[in-house]
């Protein structure tokens, strides 16, 4: 399958791809140099040269509008960001892993429909039995996040399951998906009726690997790679794991607080510390939160995604059409992805943290309209962030008024 190609130019020729009004500019493309004015303006306070950074790409079908970097990945040594910076993408994560589920039930491999006790049967059918696959990847099964967080939820954790951890905090920071998943077969009541409401849950997500690989009868990282990242023209993608050395990968940063801890690395100037594998809490699961890409690569996804070339059109249809009511800020919950409306526009997005590192992302479908913030800082206001860039978008004509 031919992959996606990105120019690393600022596009001129816009106007065409375009719809034929805009909001604010009718019919008019952005001045070569406008658009990356306007973020630059925006982003660079935020992320100084000489502290953990970011990269922003802004994309539109094939071409790259704007792609600049900021700060640096590692402060063990000088290593600026890049666009091809390996950075953990937290929640979006989740569209990898509803993407894979969404192209097993085109196989005919497994149904949305089918009961989630199909592929856990250990599971008590009272308690676990009404929710299915589709409840689970829409975050409305009701199954709680009950992961012990405190001493006492740590000691009553291990009365009723074996662990290889002596001590909590080991469990969070070293926990698989295994031992992160324990605790889900001495639930006894679910936190609401499965479909009634949306309530987002890392732990099922967790489970969703199992059945990925019960399903295709494959290692879920093989088939993940042949099926999902090689058609999306992915080049550089790797699950979290405490062995496996990613390349130009970058580190994830917290703002340096109290004393120095000496298996902490901070940095020369005292304001930062790492924080991300073995200091970060829940990081070695790779359904739900595990994923490192590159903002290149992503972006290849983006569009792949958005186009058909990894899933059809009635499974992309499911990926962008809301589940639940929209919350109080009139977002809604698809299948592993939020939905918004700007200038009556859907736009599929994430934002999430982990650990320090930071992200937000969001397509237009209609619009074939992407961007991307990917951070390894965990200092900043995404919602802030995500409200600036749509506006230079619609300033600049990017975003039109919708019929």
């Amino acid at each position: 399958m031919t992959k996606a190609t990105f120019s690393h130019i600022t596009v001129i020729f816009i106007g065409a791809i375009l719809f034929a009004t805009s909001c604010t500019r009718q019919g008019v493309a952005p001045e070569p140099d406008s658009l990356a004015a306007r973020i630059d303006s925006i982003i660079s306070p935020l992320f100084p040269a000489n502290e953990p950074g970011a990269v922003v790409v802004i994309s539109l079908g094939d071409s790259i509008l704007y792609n600049h970097s900021f700060g640096l990945a590692r402060l063990d040594s000088v290593c600026p960001i890049t666009d091809t910076t390996m950075m953990n993408i937290a929640s979006s994560t989740k569209t990898f892993t509803a993407a894979a589920i969404l192209k097993l039930a085109e196989e005919g491999k497994l149904s949305l429909d089918d009961k989630f006790i199909k592929f856990y049967p250990e599971l008590n059918e009272k308690v676990f039995g009404e929710i299915t696959l589709r409840n689970v990847l829409s975050h409305t099964s009701g199954i709680p996040d009950l992961r012990p967080k405190d001493n006492e939820q740590w000691a009553k954790y291990v009365s009723e399951n074996t662990s290889v951890f002596a001590y909590g905090p080991d469990y969070r920071i070293y926990g698989k998906e295994r031992e992160q998943t324990n605790y889900i077969k001495h639930v006894d009541s679910l936190a609401f009726k499965p479909g009634s409401r949306f309530e987002r849950q890392d732990p099922p997500y967790m489970l969703l690997l199992g059945v990925i690989e019960e399903a295709s009868g494959e290692n879920f990282e093989v088939w993940m790679q042949r099926n999902i990242f090689e058609p999306a023209g992915i080049e550089y993608a790797s699950y979290v794991n405490q062995t496996r050395h990613i390349a130009r990968m970058a580190h994830g940063y917290c703002k340096a607080q109290g004393d120095s801890k000496s298996n902490i690395f901070r940095s020369k100037d005292g304001q930062w510390d790492e924080f991300d594998y073995g200091e970060a809490d829940f990081f070695l699961t790779r359904a739900d939160r595990g994923l490192y890409t590159n903002a290149l690569d992503f972006t290849r996804w983006q569009h792949a995604l958005n186009n058909g070339l990894v899933l059809s059109d009635e499974s992309l249809n499911l990926l962008r059409t809301p589940l639940v009511d929209s919350d109080k800020n009139g977002e809604y919950c698809s299948l592993g992805i939020n939905i918004a409306y700007t200038n009556g526009h859907q736009k599929l997005y994430h934002r999430s943290q982990r650990g320090g590192f930071s992200e937000i992302e969001a397509t237009f479908p209609d619009l074939d309209l992407c961007y991307l913030v990917f951070s390894n800082r965990n200092d900043w206001d995404a919602i802030a962030l995500i409200n600036d860039i749509d506006e230079v978008l619609i300033k600049e004509g990017l975003i039109n008024c919708a019929d």
